[in-house]
């Protein structure tokens, strides 16, 4: 008898869980998003060189609506930088549908600071994801 009371209380909570969990999963806006020093080639790099003149994150992204899209770049340990500083943004006015695009940047100076950097993607206001990568000497 116990156990048929457990099922019962145990059934609806999962069935919540999955719920939520699938609603989080299908929220997600950005189909793909990869760092490359190629806009034409999607091609995930986690490493760039110092020399590497730009770098892109090409985007999938599907909008149920027209929306902004959104890059803010972000250094989370690059030597001469304070942590998690912003230092670089644009974005995007997209309309709905499925859309591919890119978001650059260009190396600042005569080399890019080794350290890790992150690019962060929204839609509208709402973080979606982030992208990691390094840059190593």
């Amino acid at each position: 008898m116990s156990s048929l009371r457990f099922s019962r209380v145990l059934g609806p909570v999962a069935a919540a869980l999955l719920l939520l969990a699938g609603a989080a999963w299908a929220d997600s806006k950005f189909e793909l998003a990869v760092a490359t020093d190629n806009k034409d080639v999607i091609s995930q790099h986690d490493s760039f060189a110092p020399s590497t003149a730009r770098i892109y994150v090409v985007y999938k992204v599907t909008l149920p609506k027209a929306s902004r899209v959104r890059a803010a770049w972000i250094t989370e340990k690059v030597e001469g930088y304070q942590e998690n500083q912003k230092f670089n943004e644009s974005n995007s006015n997209v309309e709905a549908g499925t859309f591919m695009g890119a978001f650059s940047n260009g190396r600042p100076g005569s080399a890019w600071p080794p350290g890790a950097y992150r690019v962060d993607l929204y839609v509208n206001d709402g973080l979606d994801r982030s992208i990691r990568f390094k840059v190593t000497k």
